[in-house]
């Protein structure tokens, strides 16, 4: 039996909508009204996240980019995906942004030693003095600052396009991890092979940054796997 299908129009653009969405791709206004007397008794109203976004694949890519965020989350929540984790991931890639590029401002300046050697004014020649007697280290937190100021970079353009909702966007967030692992390790390795600080405190405080960011990395991996759908500009 074959069943005709009156095409809705958007009451504050004026647009046609896709099929079965309860968001306005356009203008991002609610859809009021229902389409339940077109549909076949025996047809479900629960859309897969691939259904949805199949609707909303045609005319979302010439939604304006202010309701782009709107559109996707009303699609993630038709599809019956939360997206707190993203927006928790979208706030923490912005602090990192700020702590990297604090932490290269102090490899630069001198400050990152500032709890060892003490923040007095004698601070830099302190510091200049720990670089004679240990050449290498010069080199290896000029390097440290370099790649914090990259890291930092790389950690902004993250939180951009996780917004935006890029196709690009969980990619990054995962080199961003990895860049966090990697700098941890070269700090660590660099600590132990210039000063010997093979403690049980110099362990603990590298595994607290280290941790952290291999099970980020992780559940990222299956978090954004299950939304890829979303992910599609």
């Amino acid at each position: 039996m074959n069943y005709k299908v009156t095409k809705m129009k958007c009451k504050c653009c004026d647009r046609d909508l896709p099929d079965r969405v309860s968001v306005c791709p356009f203008c991002g206004a609610d859809v009021e009204a229902s389409q339940d007397e077109n549909k076949p008794d025996n047809e479900t109203n629960s859309l897969s996240g691939h259904e949805v976004n199949e609707s909303l694949s045609q005319s979302g890519k010439t939604a304006e980019e202010g309701t782009v965020f709107r559109t996707k989350m009303a699609a993630a929540k038709q599809a019956g995906l939360g997206m707190k984790w993203y927006i928790f991931m979208i706030v923490m890639t912005i602090v990192t942004a700020g702590m990297f590029f604090g932490t290269a401002y102090h490899l630069f300046t001198g400050y990152y030693y500032a709890n060892i050697l003490g923040d007095t004014p004698e601070l830099f020649n302190k510091v200049s003095n720990l670089y004679q007697m240990y050449p290498a280290l010069n080199y290896v937190d000029k390097f440290c600052g370099i790649m914090c100021v990259g890291i930092a970079i790389i950690a902004g353009i993250t939180a951009f396009r996780l917004i935006q909702f890029r196709r690009n966007a969980p990619g990054l967030l995962s080199l961003l991890c990895l860049a966090d692992i990697l700098f941890c390790l070269i700090r660590y390795v660099a600590e132990y092979g210039i000063f010997e600080l093979f403690t049980l405190a110099n362990i603990l405080e590298n595994a607290l940054h280290f941790i952290p960011a291999v099970i980020a990395l992780v559940v990222n991996m299956i978090y954004f796997g299950k939304r890829e759908f979303l992910f599609d500009r």
